[in-house]
């Protein structure tokens, strides 16, 4: 996997990272958008929200999955067509577990 973080998140994203033994990871905190178009043009899938790397995968024709907040309508960011699923909810109430599941789901028929 690759993590991408933005400005004053490379901490979190290590701390992250370490709490969760990914040791088998590449870790980009200083990319442009370029640098992005570039990884996103050779990566299966694209994992995220609602964002400017989302936004840069589908530039790139990557299938995305993104998880959007309830107060994002998915319907006006999400590109409309099967190489794109999202998942909506309120993420204190949901279980990483349901999201991995919908996750792993769309990856079946998408990624090769």
């Amino acid at each position: 996997p690759v993590f991408l973080a933005g400005p004053g998140e490379a901490e979190y994203v290590n701390a992250s990272l370490k709490k969760y033994s990914l040791s088998d990871h590449l870790a980009c905190f200083d990319f442009d958008l370029l640098d992005l178009a570039c990884l996103f043009g050779r990566v299966k899938l694209h994992v995220g929200t609602s964002s400017s790397p989302m936004h840069i995968a589908v530039s790139q024709d990557t299938p995305t999955f993104t998880v959007y907040s309830p107060y994002t309508d998915p319907a006006n960011w999400s590109p409309p067509s099967e190489r794109h699923a999202w998942f909506q909810g309120d993420l204190e109430k949901t279980s990483a577990r349901e999201i991995y599941s919908r996750l792993e789901t769309f990856s079946e028929t998408v990624v090769p």
